[in-house]
């Protein structure tokens, strides 16, 4: 298949290797791992985990949490106290539950702020990884995708898309080299996760910090 994700039956396809699996439900959005390595055994061959999978749906319920929001573009916000820095695309979104049933993993999020995006789009927006930025939605049928991952289906280059948690996206990348055995520029993408932004008037390493970009990276992490 030269141009996969524009076969006609690419989505009935991937649900139907992917339900050996699990129930997947009529509604929500299923994305991540297990639709982009379902993806790539059929593009490339040869064997793809499939650790979990992840159906994000949206909740309406805000719930206070520490999970950083998830988004992809710089935006900047002065308070009283300090700079606000983060990444935002217009639908800024956090991670306030995640249940698991076997190998299901129902996420919820909920939208810090609604931008243009009318459908699931945004929440690949916020994966951190070019690899992942495919999903499935489970009610009208659609398989969406960045052109990062379009990309990366079609060169198996891995890179960071959104660096707003460089030490776990740090983690995450060398996992994804072994897991995929892609290509990498390993030390053009860690130049670019160890510099984030740092709020110089707060104390560091107090347990109270958490900085104005994610968590501080530092060079024991590199």
């Amino acid at each position: 298949m030269k141009n996969i994700l524009k076969e006609k039956n690419i989505v009935s396809i991937i649900l139907k290797e992917l339900s050996k699996y699990g129930n997947i439900p009529n509604d929500g959005f299923l994305c991540g791992g297990a639709v982009a390595n379902t993806l790539m055994k059929l593009k490339w061959g040869g064997d793809y985990p499939v650790n979990d999978l992840d159906i994000f749906v949206e909740t309406k319920n805000y719930r206070s949490t520490t999970t950083p929001n998830r988004t992809d573009r710089l935006s900047m916000s002065a308070s009283y106290f300090h700079l606000n820095a983060s990444y935002n695309h217009g639908n800024m979104y956090r991670i306030v539950s995640s249940d698991r049933d076997g190998m299901i993993n129902i996420v919820k999020v909920f939208r810090e702020n609604r931008g243009k995006s009318k459908n699931f789009f945004y929440i690949l927006k916020g994966f951190d990884l070019n690899c992942t930025q495919v999903g499935i939605d489970l009610r009208s049928g659609e398989l969406l995708y960045t052109k990062e991952f379009e990309s990366f289906l079609n060169d198996k280059q891995l890179k960071v898309v959104a660096p707003y948690t460089p030490s776990h996206t740090a983690v995450r990348l060398f996992k994804k080299i072994d897991e995929l055995g892609c290509y990498c520029d390993v030390d053009g993408q860690m130049k670019l996760l160890s510099q984030p932004f740092n709020n110089h008037s707060m104390i560091r390493y107090s347990r109270s910090y958490t900085g104005i970009f994610a968590m501080f990276f530092g060079i024991k992490y590199k």
